[in-house]
C-alpha cells in the first residue's frame, strides 16, 4: 500500500496562507513494506503524519486526536482503534506523527470464514486546551485491506 495523502480542513473562514494542513497515512506489518494484505496473527501498524502551516499556525494551542476506523466489507465486526493524543506544543515546525497499532488477533473474520476485507480510515481532530473539538479536522481513506487467517 502506498502512502495516501489528504488535507486537513480549517472551518474558520481563513485563507490557506493563514492556516492550512495536510494529512497522510500508510499501513504495514513492522519490518515489511506497506501492503494491503495482512495476516490476522501479525501486528499491523498505521503510520499517520500531518502538518499545520500558515501565519497563524504557531498561535494554535491544544491537542490533536488521531484515531483509526475499520469498516468491514461483508460479515465482520467494525472497529474504532483509539490512536494517540498529540500536544500541539510537541512540534516547533508544525509537523506531527503517530503510529496506531492494531494488535495481532484483534481483527477476526466471522465464524467459518478465513478472511475479511476492511475499509481503513484515519482521522485527525483538533481539540482546544479545554478538550473541546475545534474547527480543524481531516481524514484519509486508505486503500481497501484484507485480513486472512493463516492456518
Amino acid at each position: 500500500m502506498s502512502y495516501v495523502n489528504g488535507q486537513l480542513e480549517v472551518e474558520a473562514g481563513l485563507p490557506a496562507s493563514a492556516l492550512h494542513g495536510t494529512i497522510g497515512a500508510e499501513a504495514y506489518e513492522p519490518g515489511e513494506p506497506p501492503t494491503t494484505i495482512f495476516d490476522i496473527n501479525d501486528l499491523v501498524e498505521v503510520k499517520v503524519d500531518w502538518t499545520l502551516t500558515g501565519t497563524l499556525a504557531r498561535m494554535i494551542c491544544g491537542t490533536w486526536q488521531c484515531d483509526l476506523y475499520l469498516e468491514s466489507i461483508g460479515k465482520g465486526e467494525e472497529f474504532e482503534v483509539e490512536g494517540c493524543t498529540v500536544d500541539l506544543a510537541s512540534s516547533s515546525n508544525g509537523q506531527y506523527s503517530c503510529i496506531i497499532p492494531i494488535p495481532a488477533g484483534r481483527v477476526r473474520p466471522a465464524p467459518g470464514e478465513t478472511d475479511i476485507a476492511y475499509k481503513m480510515v484515519v482521522s485527525v481532530t483538533y481539540r482546544d486546551r479545554g478538550g473541546r473539538p475545534g474547527p480543524i479536522a481531516g481524514f484519509v481513506e486508505l486503500p481497501m485491506v484484507q485480513y486472512y487467517l493463516d492456518a
